[in-house]
């Protein structure tokens, strides 16, 4: 059996956390089950490997050129974290870009993928405990490194999901699950549970940063469930063609402006009529299909739309 884990680089770089996920791996060992990790960049911002700082001071150079140094991340953090699975007692190896498999075009910084062939991955798989991936990277139509867009790492793992007939790929991250509001801004305990693709395409469409558009994408496309959860937690949110029944899936507030998305429009209707009746002005208000874009008297909006979520 095979499982396939990604992982965050905020949770990679701090080594006490690294610990934690290697006894986490003993225990699927144990169980028989070999794992595909997949990996991000150590870090974030200031971190010295993270793709945030890579890619500072380069704005001169061909996207080409950028893609070999905002790869470097991924790649070095595979290999510390093989080193270290190593030591561990693990028959473990790592992947290059031109040995995962992901063939893209030459759109260097964003390439698309045209072509998937992860026979030698497979071949890894069967030889070894444990085989890490760099996420993020494919190689392009020139035999060369190229980034599959920011914050794609999550790709790497659902295009190896689909392509070995897993099916399920598991991110884990720093937070427990898809939050209805941002746990970075707000102190928050409402995690949805399940949602469906195009419920959580919509939430990226209205700001949550929790994954990139092309991700969930090519889940839906390729009917890969997703289930994204916190390192040691009991809640996750898994992201299939299951739809939520949640009322409200996601509030984001930025400053005087205010996103929206509701599961239907008779719940907005009931919102509208509510702000009506209490004669609260707003100074603007869009409707783009079930996300709703708000500016002007945030408070007493937020305070109205508190007992909806």
């Amino acid at each position: 059996m095979i499982e396939i884990y990604k992982y965050g680089g905020t949770l990679l770089k701090d080594e006490n956390i690294r610990k934690e996920i290697y006894k986490f791996l003993k225990s699927k060992k144990e169980q028989g089950i070999k794992v595909i990790m997949v990996v991000s960049a150590f870090g974030r911002e200031k971190d010295s490997f993270s793709t945030d700082n890579l890619s500072k001071n380069i704005e001169l150079l061909s996207d080409l050129d950028k893609d070999q140094i905002m790869t470097f991340g991924e790649i070095y953090s595979s290999l510390i974290i093989k080193n270290e699975l190593l030591k561990e007692g693990f028959k473990v190896n790592n992947l290059y870009y031109d040995e995962i498999g992901i063939m893209c075009d030459n759109n260097y910084q964003d390439g698309n993928i045209k072509h998937v062939d992860m026979s030698y991955l497979k071949e890894q798989i069967e030889l070894n405990d444990i085989v890490v991936v760099p996420g993020f990277i494919g190689e392009s139509s020139d035999g060369k490194v190229i980034s599959l867009g920011r914050n794609t790492s999550d790709l790497t793992a659902i295009v190896i999901a689909d392509y070995l007939n897993i099916n399920k790929a598991y991110i884990i991250k720093e937070v427990d699950g898809v939050y209805k509001k941002d746990p970075k801004k707000e102190k928050t305990d409402k995690i949805i549970p399940y949602l469906s693709y195009n419920q959580m395409l919509s939430l990226i469409k209205a700001g949550s940063k929790i994954f990139c558009y092309k991700s969930i994408k090519y889940a839906k496309n390729k009917g890969v469930t997703i289930e994204i959860k916190g390192l040691n937690s009991k809640n996750s949110t898994v992201i299939s063609e299951k739809e939520s029944n949640e009322n409200i899936l996601l509030v984001d507030i930025e400053e005087d402006k205010m996103h929206v998305v509701f599961k239907n429009m008779e719940l907005f209707n009931e919102l509208f009529k509510t702000l009506v009746e209490q004669k609260i002005k707003l100074d603007d208000l869009v409707i783009v299909k079930d996300i709703i874009y708000i500016r002007g008297n945030i408070e007493k909006v937020s305070k109205i739309i508190e007992k909806y979520l």
